[in-house]
């Protein structure tokens, strides 16, 4: 995120950063109780949108990426949905 600001010509480090909190629910609750802005994910704010409690404004011209990990247990034989959800994830990986 902080890349994609620097390259809009913003200075992260100039930004008044007030909280930083440990969970996606608290921070939609912060920014319910009106006490900020994020930049959060659309799927995870998908059902307070539809109650009309939070609002979505789309930034232009910026791509946020993350990466995620599938970790599980070595010694423990997963269950077939598993098996087949982590084929999936290794044969779109590279999908975007």
């Amino acid at each position: 995120m902080e890349e994609q600001l620097r390259d809009k010509g913003l200075d992260p480090g100039a930004m008044r950063i007030v909280m930083e909190l440990g969970s996606t629910g608290a921070v939609k609750s912060a920014v319910e109780a009106g006490l900020g802005i994020t930049i959060i994910s659309t799927s995870s704010v998908k059902h307070e949108v539809a109650l009309g409690l939070l609002k979505v404004v789309d930034i232009t011209d910026a791509s946020f990426k993350r990466q995620f990990y599938a970790i599980h247990l070595k010694s423990t034989l997963l269950p077939i949905p598993a098996v087949t959800f982590l084929t999936y994830l290794r044969e779109h990986k590279d999908d975007r």
